[in-house]
């Protein structure tokens, strides 16, 4: 495995190709803040998309600290691809989304794992197909509440992707 992506490597990298459009990086290791600050430089970047294992990395909201003025916005942000292992769907939860993803019109959540120790529901299991939409609808309602541009969600779950209804949320 390769180690996790700094936030000094991206910045760099971002520094260098800032006219990039679409971005995947796997295996970071940042927090939310730290990820808006290296991706600043990036002024046309459309699509974006990450790769983090929460297993090993503290969730979104450990930002929820820190001031919205000190985290940097990244408007031009309209595709947010996740593909994540969560703990909890707590993990994508933070007080900074819709300031932070203030353009996003298209959310995808894809997870390999999803086995959430807070409403104590197995995906891959089928716990209860009420009880595993009703914790996909806790994960993905902060995002609808505060990305007033979103107009579509998608995740992945049982191998399937599924398009939300928004009035679901």
């Amino acid at each position: 495995m390769k180690p996790p992506v700094d936030s000094e490597y991206l910045f760099k990298f971002c520094s260098v190709y800032t006219s990039l459009t679409s971005i995947k990086i796997f295996n970071i290791a940042l927090t939310l803040s730290q990820l808006a600050a290296t991706l600043v430089p990036l002024h046309s970047l459309v699509h974006l998309g990450f790769a983090i294992k929460f297993f090993r990395k503290a969730p979104f909201f450990e930002d929820d600290l820190v001031p919205a003025n000190k985290i940097p916005q990244l408007p031009s942000i309209k595709v947010l691809t996740l593909n994540v292992s969560l703990k909890s769907h707590t993990d994508l939860h933070s007080r900074h989304l819709g300031h932070i993803f203030s353009g996003l019109q298209v959310l995808q959540v894809n997870h390999d794992f999803f086995h959430c120790i807070t409403c104590k529901c197995d995906h891959y299991r089928k716990t209860s197909k009420v009880k595993c939409k009703e914790c996909m609808v806790e994960l993905l309602s902060p995002w609808k509440q505060q990305c007033l541009q979103l107009k579509f969600i998608y995740t992945e779950s049982y191998r399937k992707m599924i398009e939300w209804n928004m009035n679901d949320l």
